[in-house]
């Protein structure tokens, strides 16, 4: 038995009422060259987004990457 992680993230992203709703820039932008952050966050889902607001709310700079949109997951 194999798992298609690919196949079914894209399946959930079809069923999110956020995806289906939100407006979007039209190229995501890239990170190019190098960056310099306090807090670096992995995951941009609603976790992650939480991390890096309380983050920044605390005087921080952070940098979040997600390899989806911001809010995907």
């Amino acid at each position: 038995m194999t798992l298609d992680l690919d196949a079914q993230a894209n399946a959930l992203a079809r069923d999110s009422y956020y995806e289906a709703t939100a407006t979007r820039p039209a190229d995501d932008p890239v990170l190019e060259g190098t960056l310099d952050a306090d807090v670096c966050v992995i995951g941009a889902g609603f976790a992650g987004l939480s991390a890096a607001l309380e983050c920044r709310a605390r005087g921080l700079s952070v940098a979040v990457l997600d390899a989806h949109r911001p809010g995907w997951g």
